[in-house]
C-alpha cells in the first residue's frame, strides 16, 4: 500500500508539543525528520506528469488548493493520502 503523507504530518511528528515557545532542539528535530524520511520515499513535483496536477487542481480548488501536490501524487501513484485536514 502506498500512502502520500502531508508534510504537516511529518513536521508535527518531529515537533515537541510540550516544549515552551522555543520548541524542540534543532538537532533532535533534524534527527527525527531524517528518521521519518529514511523510512519512506521523498517525491519531487518534477517527477509527476502535468496531467495529474490538472486533475488535482479540479479536486482541490474549492477545498484547499495548498493540497494540490498531495492529490496529484496520490493520483499518479494510485495512493492514499495521510493528512490532518478535515475536508
Amino acid at each position: 500500500m502506498t500512502v502520500i503523507t502531508d508534510t504537516n504530518i511529518l513536521l508535527s511528528a518531529c515537533l515537541d508539543e510540550e516544549s515552551e515557545s522555543t520548541g524542540r532542539n534543532i538537532d533532535v528535530f533534524n534527527k527525527l525528520l531524517n528518521q521519518c524520511c529514511d523510512n519512506g520515499i521523498v517525491i519531487s513535483v518534477a517527477d509527476i506528469l502535468t496531467e495529474y496536477f490538472s486533475l488535482a487542481e479540479q479536486h482541490t480548488k474549492n477545498v484547499d488548493i495548498n493540497d494540490e501536490s498531495f492529490v496529484a501524487f496520490s493520483l499518479a501513484f494510485e495512493a492514499l493520502i495521510w493528512t490532518g485536514d478535515l475536508k
